[in-house]
Formats: structure tokens, C-alpha cells, sequence
């Protein structure tokens, strides 16, 4: 820009000074100091063009910047975008976690309440057929199955019996069955629950189970062992109709829910036990002072009669042996309207010692 200024004024200061247009010069005169003063005149020419070719330069370079820039705030905005893009993905995942978190502890909470509920329940519960009930109701409220029942063990026996039951098809309560080979035995070995996806597939098992599938087709069941104290005391069975599979997410709620319960029966079988023994012992002291209070045997034999019935059985005879034959002493019966009957059916079959009567074995095995 200087040098543009400078060359006009040197143009304009040179025609000024040699009086190129003030002053009517003769044209060969004027032609020869125009040509001698020619090179100022195409220096002002060069250094307009310059500058005229760096402005469009400038401009060119100008254009570009702001072209650049604009490209630059457009992928500036296509980030934001993006950015703002992933933000709502990302608080939709965490608000969708939050709530998922949520109904988990939610559904953690009322479990939580039904078990200490389930608790309170099995904790006074003395009866053992009061803390089966329990169970079995429970159990269909913690896992959902349509039907439950519960195996008890006698491994001396090696024999199983359904205790209880909840809901269709279970198998009676009372229903035994072998225990070696059956599926208690095998959750109880194993010490943890077991799926069976399909029951058909236990019906050539030599159980209770094992005939369980005749009677419900078409099911899949949860077996978990009840043990206490490392005394393995049975097995829960639950039982859902396809496609409701059980799934191992479900083993920690309804373990919970096996050693609460295992719990309670060993305390009601230990109560059981307790009131047998003092109902024994009772009865002992009873017939011990019936006995040694009369010297008269008949008399003697109908009080006992009168303790044993109807406290430890329906009916009773006493049968005494004497002059090589057996006779009846006494015969009590609960229903006072039966005692004919059973004095009648003595009298038509009497026990003989020579026979094959219970009676009779029972009295030789003493001989």
C-alpha cells in the first residue's frame, strides 16, 4: 500500500514539475520527455497491480478463513450434537438402572418382610403338622409354585413319607416311599436345591416322586433339602406347569426359606419326642400304681385296661396263659357300643396256644 502511494505521488510530483499538463508542450518535445519520465510512470502501474493482485489475495485468504471457520462451527455443532446425543442415552441408562435398582430393593424389602413375617410364624409354631402347614403355605408365597409338599426321612428305615401337602396332584399325606435312590437323598448328598426341568423325566425313580409325574403332567419342580445342624431332615418340593421354569436366581430366597424351616420342624420333632417321652413316663407311673394297689388281678387288669384305652390305642384285649390254654382277662374298647362285638369275635376265635395267632407266637416266644 506505501510503496503504491509513493510511486503515484512520484508520477503526480514528476508531470507537476516538468509541466506535462499545465503546459502545451510541442509534441515532439512532449513525446520525448513523456518517453524519457515513461518509467515512473509504469513503476505506479506495477505497484497498483501488486497491490490491486494482494488485496484480491487478501480477499482470497479472507474467504478461506471464514469458510474454515465455518466448518469448524459446523463440526463444533455436529460434536455438541453428538455429545448431547450421548448425555440422553446415558442419563436414560442411568434413570433406567435407578429404577431397576429401585424395584430391586423394593422386592428385596418385601422379602425381606415376608421371611421375618415367615419367622415369626415358624417361631410359634410347636406342632410339627403347624410348622409343615406353615412351610407349605409360605413356600407357595416365596416361589410362586401351584403346588408344594414336603418329604420326611428315616434313613434307619431307608424310608420317606409325605408329611404335607399344598395344592393339586401332590401325593397324599402319609404316602411312603424308599429313600435310597430318591431325589431327597440326592438334594440332601449334595446339600443344595436341584431343578427338574420336565418331572416325566423321574418317573422310572424308585420314590415318591418317582410316581409323582403320573398324577401331574407336563410340570417342572424345584427340590431343596432341609437340613439342620447337619442332620438331614427331608426335602421341598415345588412344583409349576411349563413354561413358569425355576431358575438358579430364585435358589438363595427359597434356601432361606428350607432353613427357617428345617429349623422349626427339628424344633417340633424335638418337642414331639419330649411329650412322648413324658406321656410314657406318665402312663408308667400311672400303671405302676395301679398295679400296687390292689392285691385283685381283675380288678387290676380292667384299670389297666381303663388307662391304656383310649390313650394309646382304639381297642385292647389282655390275654393270660393258664392250665396249657389261653383266655381272655379283658377287653376295653373307646366306643363302649363295640365291646360286645369284639367280647363276640374273641369267643368265635379264641386264641389257641398250639395256633398260628399273634397271640399265640407272642406267648411262645416267652416259653
Amino acid at each position: 500500500m506505501k510503496q503504491a502511494r509513493a510511486a503515484i505521488e512520484a508520477w503526480h510530483s514528476d508531470v507537476a514539475r516538468n509541466k506535462l499538463i499545465t503546459v502545451q508542450l510541442p509534441p515532439a518535445q512532449f513525446q520525448q520527455l513523456l518517453f524519457r519520465h515513461e518509467y515512473i510512470l509504469e513503476h505506479a502501474h506495477e505497484t497498483t497491480t501488486n497491490l490491486n493482485q494482494a488485496i484480491t489475495t487478501w480477499r482470497a485468504e479472507q474467504r478461506a478463513s471464514v469458510g474454515g471457520i465455518a466448518r469448524l462451527s459446523a463440526m463444533v455443532s455436529i460434536g455438541l450434537a453428538v455429545l448431547a446425543l450421548v448425555a440422553s442415552v446415558f442419563i436414560n441408562k442411568i434413570f433406567s438402572r435407578l429404577n431397576e435398582a429401585s424395584t430391586y430393593l423394593e422386592n428385596r424389602a418385601k422379602e425381606e418382610e415376608g421371611l421375618r413375617h415367615v419367622a415369626r410364624m415358624l417361631t410359634g409354631a410347636f406342632t410339627l403338622d403347624e410348622v409343615l402347614r406353615h412351610i407349605t403355605e409360605r413356600a407357595s408365597l416365596a416361589a410362586q409354585p401351584e403346588s408344594a409338599y414336603v418329604e420326611l426321612v428315616d434313613q434307619a428305615a431307608d424310608e420317606i413319607t409325605c408329611v404335607a401337602g399344598y395344592g393339586a396332584g401332590v401325593p397324599a399325606t402319609g404316602t411312603k416311599g424308599c429313600f435310597r435312590g430318591s431325589l431327597a437323598e440326592e438334594v440332601l448328598a449334595r446339600r443344595e436345591p436341584r431343578i427338574i426341568r420336565d418331572v416325566r423325566s423321574e418317573r422310572e425313580r424308585r420314590s415318591i416322586f418317582g410316581e409323582f409325574p403320573l398324577a401331574l403332567q407336563n410340570s417342572t419342580a424345584l427340590v431343596v433339602p432341609l437340613i439342620t445342624d447337619s442332620n438331614p431332615l427331608g426335602a421341598l418340593f415345588l412344583i409349576r406347569r411349563h413354561p413358569a421354569y425355576f431358575r438358579e436366581t430364585e435358589f438363595p430366597r427359597v434356601m432361606t426359606l428350607a432353613e427357617m424351616g428345617a429349623l422349626a420342624i427339628q424344633r417340633a420333632l424335638t418337642v414331639e419326642r419330649v411329650r412322648t417321652m413324658e406321656a410314657e413316663e406318665r402312663l408308667l407311673s400311672e400303671a405302676a400304681a395301679i398295679l400296687a394297689s390292689s392285691l385283685d388281678y381283675k380288678s387290676t387288669l380292667q384299670a389297666v385296661l381303663r388307662l391304656l384305652v383310649p390313650r394309646t390305642a382304639d381297642w385292647c384285649a389282655i390275654h393270660l396263659l393258664g392250665g396249657g390254654e389261653i383266655r381272655t382277662a379283658g377287653i376295653a374298647h373307646a366306643d363302649a357300643s363295640k365291646i360286645k362285638a369284639v367280647e363276640e369275635l374273641h369267643k368265635r376265635f379264641p386264641p389257641r396256644l398250639n395256633g398260628d395267632s399273634t397271640v399265640a407266637r407272642v406267648i411262645r416266644s416267652f416259653g
